[in-house]
């Protein structure tokens, strides 16, 4: 762990690149791009932030997230069938894409579509990843301190162009 540079913490912006496997080793993600994201403000999986706590621009880590620090269980009950009709026309109903939704009594849900069957759609309340033990090799790459609008809108924001 570093000893003299800046040290990820709450309210500092972090800059990561990983990868990502999940359980049987099944390469999920690999990211050649920075993410980037508010540390303390639940960007990230917990578990994902905890490990980061303390590390600093140039370490890189390798840690094991069980599935409860990282998408939770898989909800029971969660699956569901909804008529194309009653979405969005310009909604893409690709697998895997998460979709917003209201229900009658005023909640919010995240949903993910996991199919398609004729004129319905096949959906998700679990996240993809959730059940799955998560396996990263994450290196920081920049750490800075959050602008007061980061602050408040609890997330990093892009560099201006």
């Amino acid at each position: 762990m570093a000893t003299d540079r800046k040290r990820v913490r709450m309210g500092q912006v972090v800059s990561i690149r990983f990868s990502m496997t999940v359980d049987g080793g099944e390469q999920h993600r690999v990211d050649d791009e920075l993410a980037v994201y508010l540390h303390g403000h639940g960007n990230v999986v917990p578990g994902l932030e905890r490990a980061l706590e303390g590390h600093a621009k140039g370490d890189v880590i390798d840690v094991v997230i069980p599935p409860e620090d990282g998408y939770g269980p898989r909800k029971k009950g969660g699956l569901r069938r909804i008529p194309r009709s009653s979405l969005a026309k310009d909604l893409e109903t690709t697998v895997g894409t998460q979709v917003v939704m209201h229900s009658a009594d005023g909640d919010v849900r995240s949903l993910w579509i996991t199919g398609v069957e004729g004129e319905d759609v096949l959906m998700d309340e679990s996240h993809p990843l959730a059940g799955l033990t998560l396996r990263y090799r994450v290196e920081v790459v920049a750490v800075r301190e959050a602008h007061v609008d980061e602050l408040l809108h609890g997330h990093a924001h892009p560099p201006p162009s």
